[in-house]
């Protein structure tokens, strides 16, 4: 932020009643200067309960300028100093960068604008020489040549000593909060940069892991009903059927575009098994049926085929999808009474999706007739 989109706040200190119209011509300048002057008028310093106040405000601006001419001011009854002088002190104690304006020559005053008393003349012999001996001044005779030495001397002061100043609030961006904002905007550079990539590829270290077209041994209990003359019979084992990871990713994938409840993903990989390989089971069914009983069936004597999962192979499958940063666990909030696991796609899985589901330009005629018969091949067991 440069000097010039600042303004800066001057405390104007002095005495009151002598110096009206000096203190008028000073303010003006100060505003021609872009600074905000304040001071005490509006609340006079006539007793200690105002010097927090004082002290508040001084603390709060960014300069402090003293006018002294023939007069030393009211004087506090805790510290036997005038309030003036009081002012200056504590701007001076706190570090506050401070102007000195002077009048050049007393004698010059009417009497009704200097002190009438010996004493209060000798508090403001002392209060101008502690002024000159610790600060830079300069003196004036005259409230038009003190408003021009305000002028010339206030510009100087701030480039001489830079403050904190002001700045309108649709300009206030600091060194620091420009960099904020830089580092911000890098970041969400970065991350989207990240996001773009989580949806396009794997995670690291997925390429060592089964995946793709590679096969996996699916392991499922299956029962097969028969009839032979009036009973109803059947026969259990396990089967193995090796399955594409693809194919098992998208078998499940649609229904975890907003996100499912695991047992629904298990039951449909296991009709997605039945349907693919229903006639390699059947005949099982059929070879079984001849060597445990001795009878010779047809598909005509055949009733339900069902077939589970083993719980060591859904398991399997639900920790080489996430492995391969295909799904993830749903976070999404539900009720207590709802203790189901549910599952959802990650923005990698999403992509995959589409590769995999989506219907491509190239692919061969989608009559009704061709999708109602895709999906009965699909969905018949």
């Amino acid at each position: 932020m440069s000097a010039d989109q600042k303004r800066y706040e001057v405390f104007l200190s002095s005495t009151y009643g002598d110096l009206r119209e000096a203190r008028q011509r000073v303010t003006m300048t100060l505003l021609e200067c872009d600074a905000f002057p304040t001071g005490m008028e509006i609340f006079p310093a006539t007793d200690d309960d105002a010097w927090t106040l004082i002290c508040r405000v001084i603390d709060e601006c960014d300069y402090y300028l003293l006018v002294i001419a023939g007069k030393y001011g009211s004087i506090s009854s805790k510290s036997g100093l005038s309030y003036t002088e009081m002012e200056y002190d504590y701007a001076v104690s706190v570090g506050k960068p401070v102007m000195g304006f002077l009048h050049g020559d007393l004698g010059e005053l009417k009497s009704d604008l200097c002190e009438d008393t010996e004493e209060r003349r000798t508090m403001l012999k002392d209060f101008r020489e502690k002024v000159q001996k610790s600060k830079h001044v300069k003196y004036w005779r005259s409230s038009e040549e003190l408003a021009g030495q305000v002028a010339l001397s206030y510009n100087k002061f701030v480039r001489s000593f830079p403050a904190t100043g002001w700045v309108r609030a649709d300009k206030a961006v600091s060194n620091e909060s420009l960099k904020e904002l830089l580092d911000a905007k890098s970041r969400i550079e970065e991350l989207e940069a990240a996001l773009r990539k989580a949806k396009t590829s794997a995670p690291a270290g997925s390429e060592d892991l089964a995946q793709g077209s590679d096969k996996f041994g699916a392991v499922c209990q299956v029962r097969g009903e028969y009839r032979t003359e009036s009973l109803l019979r059947f026969t259990e084992f396990w089967y193995s059927m090796d399955a594409e990871w693809d194919d098992l990713f998208a078998t499940v994938a649609p229904q975890l575009l907003q996100e499912a409840e695991e047992s629904s993903l298990r039951k449909r990989i296991e009709e997605y098994l039945l349907d693919g390989f229903l006639q390699e089971i059947v005949d099982e069914v059929i070879a079984r049926a001849k060597a445990d009983r001795g009878v010779i069936i047809t598909i005509a004597n055949m009733g339900n085929i069902t077939m589970s999962l083993v719980d060591d192979t859904f398991g399997t499958i639900l920790v080489q999808l996430r492995a391969l940063g295909l799904i993830q666990r749903s976070e999404r909030k539900r009720s207590v009474n709802d203790t189901g696991t549910y599952w959802t796609l990650t923005p990698y899985g999403e992509s995959r999706t589409i590769q995999l589901r989506a219907i491509k330009k190239e692919d061969p005629d989608r009559s009704a007739f061709h999708a109602l018969e895709e999906f009965m091949n699909r969905n018949n067991s």
